[in-house]
């Protein structure tokens, strides 16, 4: 991150000067897939990252149910702990969690 379709985003955060939160699904190199969220600098760096823990929902497709909450379908625990990562950003401090 970032790639060719959130470079632009990144770039006008950039020329404007303000930082942002994103939260996307990360596919990794090696085949893992995330629930990741990132802070941005007003520079365009990237200066914290979070792949959620605690996935809701439920494994499997369920026919039964009237609506499909599949995070634990599509995307693996993380490697971190809510609310452990503090960065500094904008200036001041900021938690993903």
């Amino acid at each position: 991150m970032p790639g060719p379709e959130t470079q632009p985003l990144f770039d006008e955060a950039r020329r404007l000067g303000v930082g942002f939160h994103l939260g996307y699904a990360e596919l990794t190199p090696d085949g893992h897939r995330y629930n990741t969220a990132i802070l941005v600098e007003r520079d365009g760096s990237v200066v914290g990252r979070y792949r959620k823990v605690h996935l809701p929902g439920h494994e499997d497709h369920e026919p039964w149910r009237a609506f499909q909450h599949l995070e634990r379908y599509y995307f693996e625990p993380g490697d971190g702990v809510p609310g452990a990562r503090r960065f500094r950003w904008g200036g001041g401090h900021g938690d993903l969690q």
